[in-house]
């Protein structure tokens, strides 16, 4: 003997509609995320110099030749793009020994080159050797954050891969209590299409729940990931002056 359960049945067709809309949104907020790293403008490979006197003051008067090739007059902060790899600069302001020296910038790296400056009536210095390089670096919170960021990312992704194939085990559940149960009218349904029309019922709670957290994962993670500062390296090497001059080089 068949019931009419309408109201079950709406319940059933409600739920059913919800599952085919979540997950476009959760895709759409997934491919809007992607796309926003996709579409962001490529990193530029540049570098800012600067040149201090020896009280950490900005000498205004200061010009720079890059490979001396291009010559810059005023050093304002402005980023100068550069290709990637070694370089030669040349500081040079009156009053002040005339500085040279090389950076090393990779592709899509902004380095910060900053040159001490000694006046020319100043004693000759001999700036001691560079020590070597440190091989390993503590991990910066920077770098930490953007890790977490993205293991989030992950898990909200295996999120939706939970929530998608509850999504279609509901469907599959509720066309085969219409189809078999229920002789494709919700209305007149036999008591087993309405306990199966629960269980979809059910089954799109728990791929709802799944789309929902995924959401909010992948949110969190690319948030963490794209306000996590970027680690600093900041190197000091002898200028080749003879006059003590020091120069130094930050990534940001």
């Amino acid at each position: 003997m068949r019931h009419r359960n309408p109201v079950g049945a709406g319940r059933v067709r409600c739920a059913v509609q919800f599952l085919v809309v979540v997950p476009v949104v959760v895709v759409v907020v997934v491919v809007a995320v992607a796309g926003g790293v996709c579409l962001a403008a490529p990193a530029r490979t540049a570098v800012v110099l600067e040149a201090k006197d020896e009280g950490s003051t900005n000498v205004s008067t200061a010009r720079a030749t890059i490979d001396g090739a291009q010559v810059f007059d005023k050093l304002d902060g402005t980023a100068i793009p550069v290709s990637p790899g070694s370089h030669r600069v040349v500081f040079s302001a009156p009053g002040f020994r005339s500085v040279e020296s090389t950076f090393v910038v990779a592709d899509g790296q902004k380095l910060r080159v900053v040159v001490f400056l000694s006046l020319a009536s100043s004693p000759l210095i001999i700036a001691p050797p560079a020590g070597p390089p440190a091989s390993d670096q503590p991990a910066s919170a920077g770098g930490r954050q953007r890790t977490l960021g993205l293991a989030l990312v992950g898990v909200g992704l295996a999120g939706l891969a939970v929530g998608t194939v509850w999504s279609l085990k509901s469907k599959s559940t509720y066309d085969d209590a219409l189809s078999f149960e229920c002789g494709g009218d919700p209305a007149r349904c036999s008591a087993q299409g309405i306990a199966d029309g629960k269980t979809a019922h059910r089954q799109a709670t728990v791929a709802t729940v799944s789309f929902a957290a995924a959401g909010l994962l992948v949110a969190a993670g690319a948030t963490l990931y794209f306000t996590g500062p970027k680690q600093t390296r900041v190197g000091i090497a002898p200028a080749s002056d003879g006059g003590g001059s020091v120069m130094m080089a930050g990534a940001w």
